[in-house]
């Protein structure tokens, strides 16, 4: 049970994360991954409270992340809001802080099921892929005031793209390190 509960949170992030557009829809939705996280949750909540908790959230986040599907193309520079109209507004700020709600009890379920399981060293990892997770979200909030800042845009957007690629490359080994060491302790 945990071993499928890991391969649908491994899955859940790549759709999560990654974000390709083609004539304004995602072809890899998020409300995808915020599902596959709904069926990791609910294969993992017997080990830890932090995943019924992450469920709560995640409802959520399935609901909002159907408005993220189809995006507007934007042609003429200006702000544009949407379908929705300024409620994306709304809509955006309440998606990051639900997403930020689900990562920590996503990574601290990881920490108190590992730690029951004698997993310390990766216990331990999921601490700081959460902190990695938080610095990534900091970071992000800060590109939009450093937009404005000429040059240092262009570095400090190449630089959070570059974190942000490391940051799920490192995540998604991590759970499929998880996976494996909990494979290889049935045997």
């Amino acid at each position: 049970m945990i071993e499928k509960g890991l391969n649908n949170l491994f899955w859940g992030f790549l759709f999560i994360s990654l974000n390709f557009r083609i004539c304004g829809y995602d072809i890899l939705p998020d409300v995808i991954g915020f599902i596959l996280f709904a069926l990791a949750f609910s294969h993992l909540k017997e080990h830890s409270h932090h995943f019924s908790e992450a469920s709560k959230f995640n409802i959520f986040m399935i609901i909002l992340s159907i408005f993220s599907i189809y995006e507007v193309k934007n042609n003429n520079g200006a702000i544009n809001f949407g379908i929705l109209g300024p409620l994306s507004i709304s809509i955006g700020i309440a998606s990051f802080v639900l997403t930020l709600f689900v990562m920590y009890n996503l990574f601290m379920g990881m920490k108190e099921m590992l730690m029951n399981h004698d997993k310390h060293v990766l216990a331990v990892e999921s601490e700081e892929r959460w902190s990695q997770y938080k610095a990534l979200t900091i970071a992000s909030i800060l590109a939009f005031v450093i937009m404005f800042i000429p040059i240092l845009n262009i570095i400090y957007l190449l630089v959070l793209l570059i974190f942000s690629i490391v940051f799920l490359v490192k995540t998604m080994k991590y759970i499929s390190d998880c996976k494996q060491s909990f494979i290889r302790s049935k045997y």
